[in-house]
């Protein structure tokens, strides 16, 4: 993991790692699993936690997976193929394949953002 600053390496734990560039914090959901090592089911890879601290921004991006948000924690801004909404606990997005998405935080909020991030292959017919 790079090297963070103490008020946010105190409190993300040791088992979760940067990824997309280092731009967003994440751990999986299932044990012995790796979000980086492709699953042998449906999932593109394996549904992991996210976390954006105060002042993070997962950086702009897009895949040919279908992949779901489901936010548990903190607030933020979404980002969906130009478009700007607002994101909360007990809020979920769907996101469609090839679709550009970005989720960021504010500085000096209280506390991070949380979400649960499931992606899947979809078919041509599905995309």
């Amino acid at each position: 993991m790079s090297a963070l600053p103490p008020s946010i390496s105190q409190r993300i734990p040791a088992n979760y790692r940067l990824a997309h560039s280092d731009t967003v914090f994440v751990q999986s959901l299932v044990a012995d699993a790796h979000p980086t090592v492709p699953w042998p089911r449906s999932f593109a890879y394996p549904p992991c936690w996210a976390i954006l601290e105060p002042g993070m921004a997962l950086e702009a991006h897009q895949h040919p997976t279908m992949e779901a948000y489901v936010f548990v924690a903190g607030a933020g801004t979404m980002w969906l193929d130009g478009r700007e909404f607002p994101v909360a606990e007990g809020v979920a997005v769907i996101i469609p394949p090839n679709a550009v998405h970005q989720v960021c935080t504010e500085p000096g909020i209280a506390s991070p953002l949380v979400w649960i991030s499931l992606g899947w292959h979809v078919t041509p017919e599905e995309s």
